[in-house]
């Protein structure tokens, strides 16, 4: 009899393409969703994706590209100055 190995789950077709999560965690810094709690607002950016999944990788780095490419146009908008 031949050993099968365990075949993996089908988990990972549920999601769209991992350009699209990239794409929604750029998205997801450029344009946050703000709310007031208690006074004070509040960026609520939170993947909505599994901790660990590659489609939650995929949301952070679009996140921190974003942030990163924020960064860069503070850091010249300052040098400027």
């Amino acid at each position: 009899m031949i050993n099968k190995k365990k075949m993996p789950s089908n988990d990972h077709r549920k999601w769209p393409p991992l350009k699209l999560q990239y794409q929604a965690g750029y998205k997801a810094f450029t344009l946050p969703k703000i709310k007031q709690v208690n006074g004070v607002y509040v960026v609520m950016a939170q993947c909505p994706f599994p901790i660990g999944s590659m489609a939650e990788k995929e949301w952070q780095r679009g996140y921190n590209k974003a942030y990163f490419d924020n960064l860069g146009k503070q850091h010249e908008t300052n040098a400027r100055h």
